[in-house]
């Protein structure tokens, strides 16, 4: 009996129906929207092996101009040697810059990292290997790992992009491995 009387009193107050089903649809649309994001960005666990390990530290400086949050290689190093609770650290410190791959001029998110980068993400390579003990040497031979998109666009996915060579800041790299699909950090990194 209640429903036929709503349905009945909406009918009558068209103006009224069409605003309520709006400002519904509206919330609905909304909270649905809302909900992705939080999911995908703070609910969902992070793309990599035992994300719940994973732990970010910085330093934050403030300042006139604002706040920054950096790490300086000195600093990553004094954590790194008189840190117990950590079973392995990584830095990283890049950007977007140019870069030469084979014949082929492009301009890409470049990464330097420390040997236990890879380590830390759990991550292993697709094609390839990750960085040898003498290619972690302050002398050793230069090494780099593409991105899974940095070989499909660069090298057409050719498996024998093992041994080629990247240009970047005017010293040549040779490229030992390529990441899966997927692996893409920080950011969009295309090569490390």
């Amino acid at each position: 009996m209640d429903i036929r009387y709503a349905i009945r009193s909406l009918f009558k107050n068209p103006g009224f129906t069409l605003l309520a089903v709006l400002v519904l649809g509206l919330g609905i649309g909304a909270n649905s929207a809302i909900f992705s994001v939080i999911n995908a960005v703070i609910l969902q666990p992070l793309p990599y092996k035992q994300p719940d390990r994973i732990v970010n530290i910085a330093n934050l400086w403030r300042s006139a101009t604002g706040r920054s949050i950096t790490v300086s290689a000195p600093d990553y190093h004094d954590w790194e040697a008189q840190a117990t609770a950590f079973e392995t650290m990584a830095y990283y410190i890049g950007g977007e810059t140019s870069i030469l791959a084979g014949a082929q001029p492009d301009y890409a998110a470049v990464y330097r990292v420390t040997p236990g980068f890879f380590r830390v993400m759990g991550a292993e390579p697709a094609l390839g290997r990750l960085f040898n003990d003498e290619e972690q040497k302050p002398s050793g031979p230069l090494a780099a790992v593409i991105s899974y998109g940095f070989w499909q666009r660069n090298f057409a996915g050719n498996p024998k992009v093992l041994g080629k060579t990247v240009k970047t800041q005017d010293r040549i790299f040779t490229i030992v491995g390529v990441m899966p699909a997927g692996f893409q950090y920080p950011g969009k990194t295309d090569v490390w």
